[in-house]
């Protein structure tokens, strides 16, 4: 069986799992999104999906990664300085722009 590449047992990715399975239920979430890239995911020689996108299709809910593709961000036409410097506001922007609608 492969190794995971990231830290973590297989036995906290399954606590984890569940974690996620159970807040679904137990607070009726309709989405996750979730501050990662896809970008960032093939950095860290991740081929497919994050668990979090994968527990999300499996329950049929929304899913959104809300990190922005560093080499878009880092030349997006319009952007501010602050924005540049300052990725995270643009992660925020993009989870509560996903939250509305979901509403």
């Amino acid at each position: 069986m492969a190794a995971i590449p990231v830290e973590g047992t297989r036995e906290e990715f399954a606590e984890f799992e569940q974690f996620v399975r159970d807040s679904t239920s137990t607070f009726c979430i309709r989405g996750v999104a979730e501050e990662m890239s896809v970008a960032a995911l093939r950095k860290h020689f991740i081929s497919g999906d994050s668990v979090p996108c994968r527990l999300a299709g499996v329950a049929g809910l929304a899913h959104q990664y809300c990190d922005p593709d560093p080499q878009k961000t880092k030349y997006r036409i319009g952007s501010t300085a602050r924005e540049v410097l300052d990725p995270g506001a643009d992660v925020v922007r993009r989870i509560f722009s996903f939250v509305r609608a979901r509403g």
